[in-house]
């Protein structure tokens, strides 16, 4: 049975008309992936350029102690027309995963059948409230099954090993039952899972091709484990990009990412082999320290590029050019700007100077 929106929903849309299969950016446009610590008055004004430029989609990210990734979500709902719209990502302990399934239904709605979903195994702030992070890809594989059973409309009985839901459901029909779930990861165990019951996933932080190539045979190991077909699993970059004339200062901004992200995830770094980068026992003791100057000062610009785009647009048409395969559907990219410069230059000149040379398509 086909469900209709509200008209009270459809007052959420830019546009008085729905958006349609037709009028959205086509499947190989670029996404667009911004961070929940700015303000809302910026991220409207980057869900706007994103929405008219032709981004097609965005990611909200879920991250403890900030602006709230499903507010922010239906703020970027009621301020564009065509995005795909999903928090990148949401984890299975800081919300329950029938709590996730609630807020999405919710915001398939608002945004009239504009959603994917986001999950990832996450860490931001578990600690900090005294939440364990316990076996994260049997609760990453419960929160999957979950979420699908409660789209489905009708009471569900589940019982896991670590999540339990019985007798309920949505109090609500959801506008879809096939909302697309993906899943962010370089880790092959979890790129295994992914494969075995994902639409997607979106691989962070990987910019050297046998790295992503390592990574998509996990996946399709996975697809073939559970039958399914080669290449059922759509495969996106996701990748920090900072671009700029000054290749110095976009450098040192990407660096610096870098390094924080060294320090929050030590020493969780077995991915960093596949990248070819290989830290020092000073770069590891900084990172245990979390001394992000210190871990800097140890990345190498090559360290840098191996996971992010960074430099002129002419720099990152040559990186893309060389990460790019038929097994890519998707890039992602999370902006940068070096001091002076802004998020929306970063997000303009990918879409207008990047994108197209990428593509082979005059703007």
């Amino acid at each position: 049975m086909s469900v209709r929106c509200s008209t009270t929903a459809i007052r959420w849309a830019r546009s008085t008309s729905s958006p349609t299969v037709h009028d959205r950016p086509p499947a190989a446009a670029p996404g667009l992936l911004l961070w929940s610590t700015g303000p809302a008055k910026e991220l409207i004004e980057l869900v706007e350029l994103a929405d008219d430029s032709g981004y097609s989609e965005l990611w909200y990210t879920d991250i403890r102690f900030q602006h709230e990734c499903y507010m922010g979500l239906a703020l970027a709902a009621r301020h564009s027309r065509r995005l795909l719209l999903g928090p990148g990502v949401s984890d299975p302990y800081s919300r329950h995963p029938a709590v996730v399934a609630m807020a999405m239904a919710t915001l398939d709605e608002l945004s009239q059948g504009r959603v994917q979903i986001g999950l990832g195994t996450g860490g931001s702030g578990l600690a900090e409230m005294g939440v364990r992070k316990d076996r994260p890809v049997r609760a990453l594989r419960e929160a999957i099954e979950l979420i699908r059973a409660m789209f489905e409309g009708s009471p569900v009985d589940y019982t896991g090993e670590l999540y339990r839901l019985q007798g309920t459901g949505l109090g609500f029909t959801p506008l879809r039952r096939d909302v697309p779930v993906f899943v962010a990861t370089h880790s092959a165990q979890v790129l295994r899972l992914s494969g075995k019951l994902a639409d997607g996933v979106l691989l962070a932080n990987l910019a050297r091709r046998p790295a992503i190539d390592t990574a998509i045979e996990s996946l399709r190991d996975g697809e073939r484990v559970a039958g399914r077909k080669p290449g059922s699993v759509a495969v996106h970059l996701r990748l920090e990009t900072c671009i700029g004339d000054d290749e110095d200062r976009a450098l040192e901004v990407m660096r610096r990412r870098f390094a924080a992200r060294l320090c929050t995830t030590y020493p969780r770094w077995s991915y960093l082999e596949g990248l070819g980068v290989t830290p020092t026992e000073d770069t590891c003791r900084a990172a245990e320290a979390g001394d992000v100057d210190a871990v800097a000062s140890g990345l190498s610009a090559e360290d840098v590029r191996a996971t992010g785009l960074v430099g002129s647009a002419a720099t990152v048409v040559e990186q893309l050019h060389s990460l790019l395969s038929p097994e890519v559907a998707k890039v992602t990219i999370r902006p940068l700007a070096a001091e002076g410069d802004t998020l929306a230059s970063t997000v303009s000149s990918f879409i207008d100077d990047v994108w197209p040379v990428v593509r082979g398509v005059p703007r």
